[in-house]
């Protein structure tokens, strides 16, 4: 016990140990994704960067709202570049919930995942399926009646269709049944009123330039967030210079489109003669290279895809 001594025999009177200085959190290493939402004058959107994947890493993000049913996000298949990171846009992204995203390599989960809730500012959109960031905000003043610069009516009903086969057996009172699958919200009622001409325009505009649409922000959950198909739509002027226009039509949920199955009017012959007018002598190699896993209709959609070797599909 005689080699035991206090603090006070330590240090002298008045003396104080200097606070310990904490160290530096380490910089997070390994995969990491990172979401934000950013709004620009079209749709709202959700930015995911991916970094810390090894060079070469073929890999894909996807979004889930769940956590167990996971979405690829258009245009996120691809390798992991020398210097990154890797920006992707999701003009997608499902509003009014939280929305989860991950990092998928070989189809497997790797690093953890990032969550966002997308705003709308009380605006619903209404894109276009094929080239999302492309759409027409609407606002949502009513149910009743459309007010403000948009308003959407009705969405108050929907049926729910099955397909069913009867046949009847020789020898027994009861009929033998084939039931499907019974179909997502169709025939659902959609009124869209304008208020000025150039409105009228753009969205009329939208209804023939898009194939299926997608409506997000919408207060109605049964097309929430779906894309959607109005095969029939009717356009009536009030007003003079018949600038209140009124747009009626039945929406029915159906199956988010890929590009990849749409039929391109052009080959990659025409693809390969447009860039050999901007840099003579490419080859079909050239073309290939250049554009990666785009599909015709990538290109068909996005031109730049010839020119531009860091522009990405949609697919």
């Amino acid at each position: 016990m005689d080699n035991l001594y206090s603090n006070s025999q330590m240090f002298p009177d008045g003396f104080q140990l200097a606070p310990r200085e904490e160290e530096p959190e380490p910089a997070p290493t390994g995969p990491r994704v990172v979401v934000a939402q950013v709004n620009t004058s079209g749709p709202p959107q959700a930015v995911i960067q991916v970094t810390g994947l090894p060079e070469g890493t073929l890999f894909d993000v996807r979004r889930s709202t769940n956590g167990r049913d996971w979405t690829r996000v258009r245009g996120s298949s691809q390798p992991m570049p020398e210097a990154g990171p890797v920006i992707i846009n999701d003009w997608s992204a499902p509003t009014g919930s939280e929305v989860f995203y991950r990092i998928f390599a070989d189809g497997l989960p790797i690093a953890r995942s990032a969550s966002i809730q997308i705003a709308t500012g009380g605006m619903a959109w209404l894109q276009d399926g094929f080239n999302p960031q492309h759409g027409i905000a609407i606002r949502i003043e009513s149910l009743d009646a459309g007010s403000g610069l948009w308003g959407l009516d009705a969405l108050r009903n929907a049926s729910w269709t099955q397909p069913v086969s009867s046949a009847r057996v020789m020898g027994s009172s009861l009929p033998v049944d084939s039931i499907g699958v019974r179909s997502r919200a169709g025939q659902v009622p959609v009124v869209i009123h304008t208020l000025v001409s150039t409105d009228s325009n753009s969205l009329r505009d939208l209804f023939l330039q898009a194939g299926p649409l997608l409506l997000r922000g919408a207060p109605c959950e049964m097309l929430n967030n779906e894309f959607i198909v109005i095969p029939d739509i009717s356009e009536l002027h009030l007003g003079n210079p018949h600038e209140l226009a009124t747009f009626t039509g039945t929406a029915s949920v159906t199956r988010e489109p890929s590009s990849a199955i749409r039929i391109p009017f052009w080959t990659w012959q025409q693809a390969e003669d447009s860039v050999e007018i901007k840099r003579p002598g490419s080859t079909y190699e050239d073309v290939h290279g250049m554009t990666g896993d785009a599909t015709y209709a990538d290109v068909q959609a996005d031109p730049g895809l010839l020119t531009n070797p860091r522009s990405r599909p949609m697919t």
